[in-house]
């Protein structure tokens, strides 16, 4: 039975999604949320979403037998410093609102019979990306530098024309606009494809 893995990068701003079917056969986009009012908004279009990709998947893959499973990063009691040291503990209305993130996740996938599975993100950053560290410097980040130069994936962020996104004002004015939650789902997804015994995954219910 072939892996068929579904990385995400949950968020409220952007929501990244990969569709992982080999290291070589990737589908990843992320779906801007920033236009809904409030979050019950965006945990719904997130739903709607998810439950429209696993309803082609149940008619597509499922009846040729593939193991379907879904990988998030879990929820983080910690913050990271820059450096990546470990800072404080976080607030709870972050991990109220992200746990409610996740919650719509399960529940999805629950009614499709696929499994979701957290993942540390220490773990996966380290064994995928090779670094646990988040920022580059010069706009950029590890995951997006990994994903476009190991894996040839855009991750440029661009218009509804194609047109590439650079930031108008502040310090990265003239820059190129990346997206970090792409390429985190890439990684996170590229996770569940790694040996067994190198994998830290919780199952999640």
């Amino acid at each position: 039975m072939k892996d068929l893995i579904i990385g995400i990068d949950q968020s409220y701003t952007n929501f990244g999604i990969a569709i992982i079917y080999s290291k070589e056969n990737i589908d990843a986009k992320s779906i801007d949320l920033s236009k809904f009012q409030n979050k019950i908004e965006k945990r719904l279009a997130v739903r709607e979403a998810l439950e429209n990709m696993l309803f082609t998947f149940a008619n597509k893959y499922f009846a040729n037998k593939y193991n379907v499973k879904i990988i998030f990063e879990r929820i983080r009691t910690f913050s990271v410093q820059a450096g990546g040291s470990q800072g404080f503990g976080l607030k709870p209305h972050y991990m109220i609102d992200t746990g409610k993130m996740i919650g719509t996740i399960i529940d999805i996938a629950y009614r499709y019979n696929v499994k979701c599975y957290s993942v540390d993100t220490r773990s996966w950053k380290s064994q995928v990306v090779g670094t646990t560290k988040s920022y580059l410097g010069d706009n950029k980040y590890y995951t997006v530098q990994y994903v476009q130069n190991e894996l040839k994936i855009d991750c440029r962020r661009s218009s509804s024309s194609g047109e590439v996104l650079k930031y108008i004002r502040g310090k990265n004015a003239g820059k190129i606009k990346y997206d970090d939650d792409k390429a985190d789902a890439i990684c996170i997804g590229l996770y569940g494809l790694l040996d067994g015994n190198k994998q830290k995954l919780n199952l999640e219910e």
